[in-house]
C-alpha cells in the first residue's frame, strides 16, 4: 500500500542523468518532488550550456582581434558576428550555432555584391569549397575525418533577407576543440571570400 498523499509517477530522465528505477519514484517520491527534481536537471543543463556557449564565443572572438582581420565582435546569444572590413558594402562574418552544429557564414543586404561574388566563381570556375579548403590547408588544419576540409557550402537569402554562404564546421559546438576549429574556418573564410567580387574594394587582387 502506498503512503498517504503520494501519486505514482513514471518517469524518464534523459541517459547522461543515470538510470534510476521506476519504482523508487513510483512508491517513495511524491509528485512534486519529482517534478522539483526534473526542474533542476533541465535548469542545470541550460546553465551549462549556456556558459560553454558563452566561453566559445569570447575564445572565438578573441582569436579573431588578434589577427587584425576583422572589426569589432558583436557577441550574440546563439553565436558572434564580425564586420567584414575591406567590403565595398556592409557585410558580415558569423559563427553561429544551431543544435550541436556550429557554421560560418558570410551575410550581405547588397544584392549586387551577392551577385558579385557568384559571377568571379563562374568566371573562375572555382567554387567556395575549394578556396575554403585552400586557406584552411594554408592555417595547417588537420582534418578529423577525410574531406571534412570541403564541406559542402549553402548560398540562400535568409528569412530576414540576407544573401547568405555558409558552411557547417565539422566540430560539435560542446567540443574542447570547438573554438580553434571555428576560428579557422572563420579565417579560411575571409581569406577565401576576399579574393571574390567587391569584398576587398579597397585592396590589390591576388
Amino acid at each position: 500500500m502506498q503512503p498517504m498523499g503520494l501519486r505514482a509517477q513514471r518517469l524518464h530522465l534523459p541517459l547522461s542523468v543515470g538510470v534510476i528505477p521506476t519504482s523508487t519514484f513510483e512508491t517513495i517520491l511524491p509528485l512534486h518532488w519529482i517534478k522539483s527534481y526534473w526542474t533542476m536537471i533541465m535548469t542545470t543543463a541550460r546553465t551549462d550550456m549556456g556558459g560553454s556557449l558563452a566561453t566559445l564565443w569570447a575564445d572565438v572572438a578573441k582569436a579573431a582581434a588578434g589577427t587584425g582581420l576583422f572589426g569589432t565582435a558583436t557577441v550574440r546569444p546563439e553565436g558572434v558576428d564580425f564586420p567584414a572590413t575591406g567590403s565595398a558594402q556592409p557585410a558580415t562574418y558569423r559563427v553561429s550555432r544551431e543544435g550541436d552544429a556550429l557554421f560560418v557564414s558570410l551575410l550581405m543586404a547588397d544584392r549586387w555584391q551577392s551577385h558579385s561574388i557568384e559571377a568571379d566563381l563562374l568566371n573562375t570556375g572555382d567554387s567556395v569549397e575549394e578556396l575554403v579548403a585552400e586557406e584552411l590547408a594554408e592555417l595547417g588544419y588537420v582534418e578529423r575525418r577525410p574531406g571534412d576540409a570541403t564541406a559542402s557550402c549553402e548560398h540562400f537569402r535568409s528569412e530576414d533577407k540576407l544573401f547568405t554562404f555558409r558552411s557547417r564546421v565539422p566540430i560539435h559546438a560542446t567540443d574542447p576543440d570547438a573554438a580553434t576549429i571555428a576560428s579557422q574556418w572563420l579565417r579560411a573564410y575571409e581569406a577565401a571570400f576576399r579574393r571574390l567580387g567587391d569584398m576587398d574594394a579597397g585592396g590589390n587582387d591576388d
